[in-house]
């Protein structure tokens, strides 16, 4: 069975996207070549300052395997000021576009915590969304603490990954803001107009917000869903404290949810977003065992329906 779905995932050939335009977010979509196409397509929110390029990468992941894929970067400047609202449009606009398509199975692919974020509230309005059912997750290089646990980063301090603050700071979101523009090699010039775009925002956003979890938080204390999860992370990541993952696996874990996991121990120099360009191999293998987990498992299920209907 695992042979001939693996043969059926690998022959397939990916067509050009087309784009589809919103204003400052845009959300592009990706249709695989082949006829057979699964019934399940791909949602992949992209890091913070993604250009499209990249995301078309990822999207090809997909389209190779046989799956259509819809694609997006929610616009960092509503992630670092914290402007809920404007989060909550962008993830309804992705419903919007899901429910154009026909598409009522997704998996759900987040790069980074921006992709992270933009996932958590997504999922919130799938679950009640009528005729949409989320399959699976995917995190790479996410979901990150926006608190104390990120001085993982520097010291190996023993147990910080389960500390649980009653109360999350915003003390860190700068940071956060300054190393992702560094990591994209944004210009310092640019990183500082942003950062005072940020803080003129902040204030008023996060008096209306601070009761929303950030992803990391959001992902140990409150998603409680059933749909298998895989997470892709690094020891050298210079962004993302990996045992602030390994801790989000356990508690997932806990819950009874199937839980995938891989570990590099280096992705490149920053080891952040980084997984598919140095390791491709092994990403599209732990991929490809996640979309298998489902398939089998929307298998299982149509058997399961099909002998209670002839039962009867």
């Amino acid at each position: 069975m695992f042979r001939s779905l693996s043969v059926f995932l690998r022959r397939c050939q990916p067509l050009q996207t087309n784009v589809r335009n919103n204003a400052s977010f845009e959300i592009f979509h990706g249709t695989p070549k082949c006829k057979e196409n699964s019934a399940v397509s791909v949602v992949l929110f992209g890091f913070a300052g993604s250009p499209i390029h990249q995301l078309e990468k990822m999207s090809s992941v997909y389209t190779e395997l046989g799956y259509r894929t819809l694609y997006c970067t929610l616009p960092m400047k509503f992630t670092f000021s914290y402007d809920i609202e404007n989060i909550k449009k962008c993830a309804e606009e992705v419903v919007l576009a899901v429910k154009k398509e026909n598409i009522s199975e997704v998996v759900c692919h987040s790069l980074s915590n921006n992709g992270g974020v933009l996932y958590q509230h997504f999922s919130q309005m799938a679950v009640s969304e009528p005729g949409l059912t989320i399959k699976g997750a995917v995190f790479d290089s996410s979901p990150g603490p926006i608190g104390i646990q990120n001085i993982q980063k520097y010291i190996n301090i023993s147990s910080i990954n389960k500390f649980r603050p009653s109360r999350q700071t915003p003390v860190f979101l700068p940071m956060h803001l300054f190393g992702v523009n560094m990591a994209n090699r944004v210009p310092l010039t640019q990183t500082l107009s942003e950062i005072v775009y940020q803080l003129k925002f902040f204030k008023n956003n996060w008096k209306r917000n601070k009761h929303v979890p950030w992803v990391g938080a959001y992902m140990t204390e409150q998603e409680r869903q059933s749909w298998p999860l895989l997470f892709i992370y690094s020891k050298n990541d210079k962004l993302l404290p990996w045992r602030y993952v390994e801790e989000v696996i356990r508690v997932q874990t806990l819950t009874g949810r199937p839980v995938l996991s891989k570990l590099f121990d280096k992705s490149g120099p920053a080891g952040h977003v980084a997984h598919l360009k140095y390791h491709p191999t092994e990403y599209k293998e732990v991929v490809q065992k996640l979309l298998l987990l489902i398939i089998i498992d929307i298998s299982d299920r149509a058997t399961s329906t099909t002998t209670s209907s002839c039962s009867k």
